[in-house]
């Protein structure tokens, strides 16, 4: 009789276990998902206002070269104004820097 006691006692404690972290469970799922939805929307924000911006174009403005300098390497060859510059540039064979 003790024995099955015991046994009971142990099955039900085991019961509660499984239960709470069944519980934890529902509870990490929900939270889970409350998370999923408010990315989700936060998303769908961030695409509206880049749909919103005028003609796709970004909010900063780019400048023209003022003194309509050339790319040239170290070497002081041209890269990037020609044909031949575009090629070399393809080809990594004209790291460039402004000057």
């Amino acid at each position: 009789a003790r024995l099955e006691e015991t046994m009971i006692k142990f099955m039900e404690m085991q019961q509660q276990q499984l239960q709470q972290m069944q519980d934890q469970h529902l509870q990490y799922m929900k939270n889970s998902l409350a998370r999923a939805k408010n990315m989700e929307a936060q998303l769908s924000h961030l695409a509206k206002q880049i749909a919103d911006r005028q003609g796709g174009t970004f909010t900063t403005t780019t400048q023209t070269n003022p003194e309509e300098q050339n790319v040239v390497n170290d070497s002081n060859e041209e890269c990037g104004e020609s044909v031949e510059g575009v090629e070399k540039m393809r080809k990594k064979e004209c790291p460039i820097d402004v000057v």
